[in-house]
């Protein structure tokens, strides 16, 4: 009796360790090209190959998502122009080993989360001030030609009179801006952030997402929570209204080469007790500030408007973030 359960044992172990040095026979790699690629095909090839419903790419990235399995990858093309989605890998389904970690692989592919401002959405308040309302109450950065519109620190009606030609302020949900005339605002390509969240890591495992960039989220660029063994690599974030990159609860993890500026309030915020090694990581603007901690729980701080040289603090250890109060565009958020 001994004997055979010992033996089944020995059998178990080996076929553990077949699937962590071999992975899932069956991982498939899914293309996405939001050019070429449409969501009736079935995903399997770079290329249109004909059949029903369709041998080639799919045309979103959540699609491609949906379908994939553990240790799958992700191929995903440039294509046309930004992607305008939100990623979200969980634990159910999208995990891998260490040998052959669930991959995305972004070719240097843009995920954006802005949209355009109506030119009508604009309405008259005071003086030559104007608004409009955003798709979020709050946490919101205006864009114009791929820049950050200033912002402005008023927080009441009254306050909001103060404004400058030019600058933008978020009170009571709406989004307020100073202008010279409702015609010319109007003409303005302005955009807004608008989804929440371009990548979400959620309880994942052995996950890799290599040369994908994030810009325009309302909330996070890139957010890992409770996600073991992750790696960031050449992944860029900027113009996310909160941060650029997030990494909380007890998260381990990798980035390498990767950069986050020109966010809204946060660069890159680590939570303890989460935990991340790094290499070539910047996180200032002008590539000059970088940090050099490694393997210890710590905390990346505030970048606010406006983005100074030494807009980040960081500390090696336990304990609340630093919170500066001089540059506050974002309502019941603090």
């Amino acid at each position: 009796m001994m004997n055979m359960l010992f033996s089944r044992f020995l059998g178990l172990v080996a076929f553990v360790g077949f699937l962590l040095t071999t992975g899932f026979a069956s991982a498939t790699t899914w293309y996405v090209d939001n050019f070429k690629g449409n969501n009736t095909y079935d995903g399997r090839s770079p290329e249109f190959l004909g059949g029903s419903p369709g041998t080639g790419p799919v045309s979103t990235i959540r699609l491609a998502i949906d379908r994939s399995g553990p240790c799958d990858t992700i191929v995903i093309v440039p294509g046309s122009g930004p992607y305008y989605e939100e990623i979200a890998v969980g634990a159910s389904r999208h995990w891998g080993t260490a040998l052959e970690p669930f991959t995305i692989l972004g070719n240097g592919a843009v995920v954006s989360g802005d949209a355009p401002v109506p030119p009508a959405a604009w309405e008259w308040v005071a003086d030559d001030v104007f608004r409009f309302f955003p798709p979020r109450l709050s946490g919101s950065l205006l864009l114009l030609d791929g820049e950050i519109v200033p912002c402005g620190e008023a927080e009441g009606s009254n306050e909001i009179r103060a404004l400058k030609v030019g600058q933008w302020s978020q009170f009571g949900g709406w989004i307020h801006m100073r202008s010279d005339s409702k015609q010319k605002l109007a003409s303005l390509p302005l955009r807004v952030t608008s989804l929440r969240s371009g990548l979400s890591l959620v309880g994942a495992r052995f996950v890799r997402v290599k040369d994908l960039s994030f810009e325009g989220f309302s909330i996070d660029g890139v957010a890992v929570i409770d996600s073991f063994n992750f790696e960031l690599s050449g992944v860029q974030c900027r113009h996310c209204a909160r941060a650029g990159m997030s990494i909380a609860g007890a998260s381990t993890g990798v980035l390498s080469s990767c950069s986050s500026s020109a966010n809204g309030r946060f660069n890159l915020l680590v939570d303890t007790p989460a935990r991340i090694v790094q290499s070539r990581m910047s996180v200032d603007d002008d590539g000059v500030l970088r940090s050099d901690l490694q393997n210890v729980p710590w905390t990346l701080l505030e970048s606010a408007f406006p983005l100074p040289r030494n807009g980040f603090r960081a500390s090696a250890g336990m304990g609340a973030p630093y919170i500066p109060r001089d540059a506050n565009c974002f309502e019941g958020d603090r």
